[in-house]
């Protein structure tokens, strides 16, 4: 592919500098970004989710093609590194959005474990601090206990049949758990 490209040294060390850096970024980044709305959407019902879902892989491809027209030949290079400044942008801001609907639904599935009274209040401060415990496993444990916990409910409200009964034992099993990390934590 380089080697058929050899209208000039400098044309060429381009190519080979945009085609072997910047492609490669490219391809994770218009990945990453349907990857990332997959995940903003896991939730979501079909009939909003499977177009999102449509949209999200045409603009990926979209993105791909804009970005290898770009860079086809020298009069467009410039186009390529706009492009690539603004997928960059998109994608930060498309992780930035996702994580944002994570923590929603792990504060509100935090609170209504707390309403019940499945989870001390400390629970929620734990989450939003992560200031309770110096042990750095320990706490990065009950981190991940707290975020399996509230999603393993966001997919049991979701669920129907044995797979309901599955995540319904599961939530008992983090909810159990849990709570004896924070009567050791609150002593």
């Amino acid at each position: 592919y380089f080697i058929s490209f050899t209208e000039s040294i400098k044309s060429w060390i381009i190519l080979i500098v945009i085609r072997s850096l910047f492609s490669a970024v490219m391809h994770a980044i218009s990945t990453g970004i349907f990857g990332a709305i997959l995940g903003l959407t896991k939730y979501w019902s079909n009939i909003f989710r499977l177009p999102i879902i449509l949209i999200a892989l045409i603009f990926s491809m979209s993105i791909h093609s804009f970005w290898n027209f770009s860079v086809s030949n020298s009069e467009t290079y410039f186009f390529g590194f706009i492009t690539m400044i603004l997928l960059i942008s998109i994608f930060i801001q498309t992780l930035k959005l996702a994580a944002k609907n994570d923590k929603k639904i792990i504060l509100n599935e935090l609170q209504d474990e707390i309403k019940n009274n499945y989870l001390p209040e400390v629970a929620l401060k734990f989450f939003l601090t992560r200031i309770y415990n110096s042990d750095y496993k320990l706490t990065r444990k009950i981190l991940n206990m707290l975020v399996h916990l509230a999603f393993t409910k966001v997919k049991f409200k979701k669920s129907h049949g044995t797979t309901k009964e599955f995540y319904y034992n599961e939530i008992l099993y983090y909810r159990n758990e849990l709570n004896k990390f924070f009567e050791i934590i609150q002593r």
